[in-house]
């Protein structure tokens, strides 16, 4: 295989064109404002806002007040139609417009923030951020408290697996393979909603 000669990074302001202006009406030319367009968008990332999360409260206007944009959307379905999670990003969005953050988390829980939905959004907003949110202020104000993994962790503690644990580091390869092989498995859960 042969050696690849890297090449510089190109500057987005170099590709301007010198002349932007059209000698008849002295207006500027389609190409530059498609470039200007690509330079803006390059320039201009998602928004994701700025805020310290123990300083928020899951109310109503929370999402709206951190991203003010989201009364932009006009429903066009693009961002969905965009979701390889196949989420319904629309209806979410809708929510986050209502305020109803449990809503917003339980339908975007399985986004995996791609940006494919804020690259297709014709209005420019980035949904994952708002989901983002609404999942952060779910989870650390109106979930419930996990009982299970607090007696998990009194367990470790306490240290009811050392023993178990200091075995397995003393088993050979062969040993751990054949317990991998022959361990219990759960069956998985399906997870509802309330």
């Amino acid at each position: 295989m042969g050696l690849v000669k890297a090449t510089p990074a190109r500057d987005p302001a170099a590709l301007v064109p010198r002349k932007t202006k059209s000698k008849a009406n002295g207006t500027k030319s389609k190409k530059a404002k498609k470039l200007k367009r690509q330079q803006e968008d390059q320039a201009n990332p998602a928004t994701r806002a700025g805020y310290a999360l123990e300083r928020l409260e899951p109310v109503n206007g929370t999402l709206a007040e951190l991203y003010p944009d989201i009364v932009k959307c006009f429903g066009c379905n693009t961002c969905t139609k965009a979701c390889p999670q196949e989420l319904d990003v629309m209806w979410f969005m809708s929510d986050a417009l209502r305020g109803d953050i449990k809503a917003v988390a339980e339908k975007s829980f399985d986004c995996v923030m791609c940006g494919l939905c804020a690259a297709r959004c014709p209005q420019g907003l980035a949904p994952y951020n708002v989901a983002r949110l609404a999942r952060r202020l779910y989870g650390r104000y109106l979930a419930p408290a996990s009982g299970q993994l607090d007696r998990r962790i009194e367990e470790i503690v306490r240290g009811d697996f050392d023993a178990a644990l200091d075995e397995l580091k003393q088993a050979g390869l062969d040993e751990l393979k054949r317990r991998y092989a022959e361990r219990d498995v759960e069956p998985a859960l399906e997870q509802t909603w309330e």
